[in-house]
């Protein structure tokens, strides 16, 4: 066992040891105990180094469902509103989280079109894009896209690439190697009931949430709570991992002011398989990669692009383009974004079953456009 002290190593090394540190949180997740004895050093060391190198500089974990065992596609719309419903885009969207498996929006403030992700059971989702185009005939929506993947991805941070102190991105465009692309994991739908989505939910909000607390919380049986972690959300794999966010990352004061962001989203749409694996290659080499997904012909990508590197950024994506497939990349608003979370309320608990009541988000959307008239 390490007697290195709490402060760890200097310099270089204790980066080193805090990319470790970072490698196994986002297996384990915020258990430091074992995250402690992986490492070889004291419980106290390891969460002294979790508290004031990441914790205390704003870096958090959250817990990543894994969708795919889950049976979750991923639909990504892109649309905009008529004019008369664009002050009730909240609305909407809270509509569309309760009725349509909504998960996520962001804006694209140039165009005021919106970035919709919707994270529905692979059985549902050409319904629900059926129903994204009936509220586009409805004139609810305009400009409509929709692009739907089977495999997404919340990469783990590449923490070698990270000074911890200054709190920046140390990557090297013209020297960094090219790497294996990461392989799409054959896996089917596990089974599961509402007490395992409650878990995942409360740890997607915050993993060091104790199942006794969410025991008490949903008056569920402490027991039964700790069966369903141990059986189903651990044992079947529902948790993909954790994922350390980055973006709001700060540095220690002496350090400077860390890096300023570009949320960056990428979209190839009815691409060669060529063209989709180069585009993929060229975003799974960079620590700035936040999420990614993947279908028969289009890809998605959304990154944090450190200001300094647009320029080379965008001169990688030009050397991609060709004729035939759509290549497009937008800046989108954080201030607009909203993390809804996966709609799990839709799961039916007795018949273990997710729903989709069609006429009642019809019924729905027709009560708004009443209302809007009348407004």
């Amino acid at each position: 066992m390490s007697t290195d002290g709490a402060e760890g190593p200097p310099g270089h090394d204790r980066n080193s040891e805090l990319s470790r540190l970072v490698a196994l949180l986002t297996q384990f997740g915020p258990n430091v105990n074992e995250v402690a004895a992986k490492l070889g050093v004291y419980k106290e060391t390891a969460r002294y180094w979790y508290k004031h190198f990441l914790v205390e500089r704003r870096i958090s974990l959250r817990a990543v469902p894994n969708y795919r065992k889950l049976g979750l596609d991923r639909l990504i719309v892109i649309a905009s509103f008529p004019p008369s419903f664009q002050p009730h885009a909240k609305t909407i969207f809270s509509l569309l989280h309760e009725c349509c498996y909504l998960k996520e929006v962001e804006q694209i403030p140039v165009e005021g079109r919106f970035i919709i992700h919707v994270a529905v059971p692979a059985e549902l989702a050409e319904t629900c894009a059926d129903l994204f185009r009936k509220l586009e005939r409805m004139e609810v929506l305009s400009r409509l896209e929709i692009h739907r993947f089977s495999w997404v991805r919340t990469p783990p941070m590449m923490s070698d690439h990270y000074d911890f102190r200054k709190g920046v991105w140390t990557y090297d465009w013209p020297a960094h190697r090219k790497v294996p692309l990461v392989p799409v994991p054959d896996m089917e739908k596990e089974r599961y009931d509402k007490a395992d989505l409650l878990i995942l939910s409360e740890l997607q909000e915050d993993p060091s949430r104790s199942l006794r607390e969410m025991a008490h919380r949903f008056r569920i049986g402490y027991r039964k709570l700790v069966w369903h972690h141990r059986k189903h959300v651990r044992g079947q794999g529902l948790i993909d991992g954790y994922a350390l966010d980055w973006r709001a990352a700060q540095p220690s004061g002496e350090h400077g002011s860390g890096n300023r962001y570009l949320p960056i989203r990428v979209i190839l749409s009815g691409a060669d398989e060529g063209t989709r694996i180069r585009l993929t290659a060229l975003m799974q080499r960079l620590p700035f990669l936040w999420f990614e997904a993947s279908g028969s012909e289009d890809y998605f990508a959304s990154l944090y692009l450190p200001l300094e590197t647009f320029n080379e950024f965008l001169s990688r994506l030009k050397s991609l383009q060709t004729h035939e497939p759509t290549l497009r990349f937008f800046i989108t608003d954080q201030t607009s974004a909203e993390d809804y979370g996966v709609s799990y309320h839709l799961f039916h608990g007795p018949s273990k079953e997710w729903q989709l009541d069609e006429p009642y988000v019809i019924k729905k959307f027709e009560n708004l456009k009443v209302q809007v008239k009348s407004s």
